[in-house]
């Protein structure tokens, strides 16, 4: 009899112990998570996920914008020295939006994040030559500003407009790291989809005090698409209750192809609208596999808090991003249609940044 209470006492602490065998499994899982004693344990409900909206306010800033040249004085004057005035498209503040879906413990104690990104932009601005001025034309091709009949082939208007869409997706992991009494570190890999689509168009235009208007048209369109590996970190500091620092640093390096296509015409157009004399160029650029890499900033202040048992978060904060080796017009050199017409500066040197306020909100579901 005592050897079966033995036996059946040694099954009884070996089912307990393979009974909390899970339980310590779970809880080492969760160490590095959770290196804080303070901090709550790590969540593993399936159902949850957060849901968060931005609203951005970006400023675009965009190089290569200029549409014409202001030219005033004589070469041979010192009093009234010739000089040479860019004119440029200057883009605005617009707003945008960006939308996250998160699901903490995906895989692996790893979180899962889905992002969208969205900002349309567009702005125009005109020159015009007063007393002793005149505008020259820099970006229609030199064999059709020579075919303008002005004097010394100038044009007395112009007009310059500039539109981008912008979009981007990513698909992140993330693992935090959540040490001492305040800070979180999250550092985080994965896929960023970038789309851009920008549009230049300018419009050059001469009338001498009779006759028909000189007019030259510039119509540049260029479409990005591209993906590639980002990586980064996230950091959040607690102020105090419910309050914290947060900031973000990552970079990616995307990989995609460019179509872009610049048609160009000159033509004398009369006063009912009729065209004569008409001239046509068009250039088409064609870039696979063409490298884009990118950088992005944030920092800023975030609230947590618990209202009827929703979590949710609000944050306001500033932020910086930076697209290089993109499209942009090419300036051409020689004013003839011979064998030297393609010679021109390189398509893809162009710098495109954003920097602007975001506000916020995520809420956990």
């Amino acid at each position: 009899m005592k050897k079966l209470n033995k036996k059946l006492a040694l099954a009884m602490l070996s089912l307990g112990f393979a009974a909390l065998t899970p339980s310590v499994a779970s809880a080492d899982s969760c160490g590095p998570r959770d290196c804080n004693p303070c901090n709550d344990p790590c969540k593993t409900d399936c159902c949850s996920f957060d849901v968060g909206v931005d609203v951005l306010y970006w400023k675009p800033c965009v190089d290569d914008l200029d549409f014409s040249a202001t030219v005033a004085g004589v070469v041979d004057d010192i009093d009234n020295p010739l000089e040479v005035r860019y004119n440029s498209v200057c883009p605005e503040w617009e707003p945008g939006f960006r939308i996250t879906l998160k699901k903490e413990n995906a895989w692996k104690n790893f979180d899962l994040s889905f992002t969208y990104t969205w900002l349309n932009s567009d702005d125009s601005e005109s020159s015009n030559a007063d007393n002793g001025e005149r505008i020259a034309a820099v970006n229609l091709h030199p064999y059709l500003v020579s075919q303008n009949g002005a004097p010394n082939n100038f044009f007395d208007h112009a007009k310059g407009k500039w539109e981008l869409n912008y979009q981007t997706f990513d698909i992140l992991l993330s693992y935090p790291f959540r040490c001492g009494s305040c800070h979180t570190i999250a550092p985080f890999f994965g896929v960023e989809i970038v789309k851009l689509d920008q549009e230049w168009e300018v419009k050059y235009e001469y009338q001498a005090n009779t006759g028909p208007f000189e007019v030259g048209l510039v119509d540049w369109e260029s479409d990005y698409r591209g993906a590639g590996l980002k990586l980064g970190t996230d950091y959040n500091y607690l102020l105090c209750d419910g309050l914290s620092l947060f900031a973000r640093a990552s970079g990616t390096i995307a990989i995609g192809d460019a179509d872009t296509r610049n048609r160009q015409a000159e033509f004398l157009q009369a006063s009912d609208g009729s065209i004569s004399q008409e001239n046509y160029i068009e250039f088409k650029d064609d870039d696979c596999c063409h490298v884009v890499p990118g950088c992005h900033l944030q920092l800023g202040l975030q609230y947590e808090d618990e209202t009827c048992g929703c979590e949710y978060k609000l944050r306001l904060g500033y932020e910086m991003v930076k697209w290089y080796n993109l499209q942009n017009p090419r300036r051409w050199f020689e004013a003839d249609n011979g064998g030297n017409i393609a010679q021109t500066t390189q398509s893809n040197t162009t710098t495109l940044g954003f920097h602007g306020l975001l506000a916020g909100f995520e809420v956990k579901f």
